[in-house]
């Protein structure tokens, strides 16, 4: 299986205090929306277009996602095995900075 987008994905969503990590399960394309604030956002009219990774940070680079992290929970969430924003291992990881 391989998913298109996870490199530009993790750099944008590294780089950014406000993201969202989004992913289609049906052509498996990754990207990530960045806003201007957490009181912003998009929505897709799609079933198949789900939010893998949210953030909202005053520090972000204290908040990162490799690809092979990525990987693994667009994975997860494609095989129905993890619910987009659960709180998991990840959340735990990373210090409970995001804010769902």
């Amino acid at each position: 299986m391989e998913f298109t987008g996870l490199e530009s994905a993790v750099k944008d969503y590294n780089l950014a205090a406000h993201a969202i990590i989004v992913m289609d399960k049906e052509t498996l394309e990754v990207w990530t929306d960045v806003f201007e604030g957490p009181n912003t956002w998009k929505v897709y009219h799609d079933d198949s277009v789900v939010d893998v990774l949210e953030k909202h940070a005053f520090y972000p680079e204290d908040i990162t996602i490799t690809v092979t992290e990525l990987k693994e929970r667009c994975l997860a969430i494609y095989e129905d095995r993890l619910e987009a924003f659960e709180w998991d291992a990840m959340v735990s990881k990373l210090n409970g900075f995001f804010l769902f």
